[in-house]
């Protein structure tokens, strides 16, 4: 009975290095998941589109002095077009944003001044049409004449087919054509009274030298007499 204990010590010992040498190795663990880095967002483009139609609105501002017709949003389409200006190249998001809110307050003063300005340049070609008229200007100067009416005309046709001033080039034309018009009146007049003054001046020279003649003749008859 005392050997009993050893016989089980040693048989659990024996169980043991067997388990120990028999039981297969762990597996390895898996590799975690390769991670793909994330690609940056793409570069956001420059807002050359919207920049200029930015500047080509504001250019028709400026071009026609329509800032005066809506002067706040003039200033408050300056102040974004600035800032686009600053912002490109370098926030090309920012800029496109300020850009388009420029564009649509340019908008809105073009819109607004459109009538002013077309009924100051069509009253400009009438004035200049009646100082032309004031001295018979087509007598002398017919082919100027003619084609600043033919200007004037244009410039009706152009705007009789203007759908919106900010998507039509026939405001501009038509703007244009009223411009050529009132010049062309007002060059007719102005070769046709340098005609005049050319005229009168030779008439008043004439004059005078009859008249100096007669004065002449006078005294040579009143010498004549004295001799006698």
């Amino acid at each position: 009975m005392k050997h009993i204990p050893k016989l089980v010590l040693a048989l659990i010992a024996f169980a043991v290095v067997v388990s120990c040498a028999s039981a297969p190795e762990p597996a390895p663990a898996p590799a975690p998941p390769r991670v793909e880095p994330t690609p940056p967002p793409p570069a956001e483009p420059r807002p050359d589109a919207e920049q200029a139609r930015a500047r080509e609105l504001r250019n028709i501002v400026l071009e026609y002095e329509l800032s005066q017709f809506a002067s706040q949003e003039f200033q408050e389409a300056e102040a974004l077009f600035a800032a686009g200006e600053a912002a490109i190249g370098r926030d090309n998001e920012a800029a496109r944003l300020a850009y388009e809110q420029a564009t649509e307050l340019y908008g809105t003063v073009i819109e607004r001044g459109v009538d002013r300005i077309i009924e100051r340049k069509r009253t400009e070609v009438q004035e200049a049409k009646q100082q032309a008229d004031s001295i018979r200007a087509r007598v002398t100067q017919r082919e100027t004449y003619d084609r600043a009416v033919a200007d004037a005309e244009a410039a009706e046709e152009h705007l009789d087919a203007v759908v919106s001033p900010l998507t039509s080039e026939r405001y501009l034309a038509a703007a244009a054509s009223f411009d050529q018009a009132r010049d062309g009146f007002l060059s007719a007049y102005r070769s046709a009274n340098e005609l005049r003054e050319r005229a009168r001046r030779a008439i008043d020279s004439a004059d005078a030298a009859i008249s100096g003649s007669e004065q002449e003749i006078t005294d040579l008859e009143s010498d004549l007499q004295d001799e006698e």
